[in-house]
């Protein structure tokens, strides 16, 4: 091979090298968009009544659990508080919006629908995490301690639970 030929064959490899380099950091970057930005389409719903602070029944789903939410319970004052927030933002709402997640079963062991909730186009539980209406998400170690794992969240409602978490304004168990 001359050295002219041994040069181009250089270069070749190189430009080959950088595209193949592109190509796998465009594929990482659509991977990390598609899992932390992506939702799925949204169904329109209407409210049937409210159970509590993280669950109501929708006409054209049913019972449906509100993904990555646990409230106190209603037979507490704090419960009954959050439920009265959740039903106040339900009924005064224009639009009602569910959306399944990719990587969450669509229902739970109890055949609830297992769903984000959109308020008027604002994420419900976000909503919630914003006012303090968790009763727990983390451990005193900071490990989660929620059910769901691996679901796709919503970057507003990841920055309102650790707002929230930070200025202690919940009902946090620690």
């Amino acid at each position: 091979m001359h050295s002219h030929q041994f040069k181009l064959f250089k270069k070749h490899e190189v430009k080959v090298f950088i595209l193949f380099f592109l190509v796998v950091l465009a594929s990482i970057a659509y991977a990390v968009y598609h899992n932390y930005f992506y939702e799925t389409p949204r169904i329109r719903v209407t409210l049937q009544r409210c159970v509590d602070g993280d669950t109501a029944v929708f006409n054209e789903v049913g019972t449906t659990r509100f993904l990555m939410v646990d409230t106190p319970e209603t037979s507490t004052p704090e419960g009954k508080q959050v439920a009265d927030f959740t039903c106040n933002l339900l009924k005064q709402a224009t639009i009602i919006e569910i959306s399944y997640d990719d990587n969450s079963s669509q229902t739970d062991r109890y055949n609830r629908t297992l769903a984000w909730v959109f308020v008027d186009g604002s994420l419900l539980q976000a909503k919630l995490a914003s006012q303090g209406y968790l009763s727990r998400y983390f451990d005193n170690r900071g490990r989660a301690t929620f059910n769901y794992r691996d679901v796709n969240l919503f970057p507003s409602y990841v920055n309102q639970v650790e707002q929230a978490r930070k200025k202690n304004n919940s009902f946090w168990i620690e």
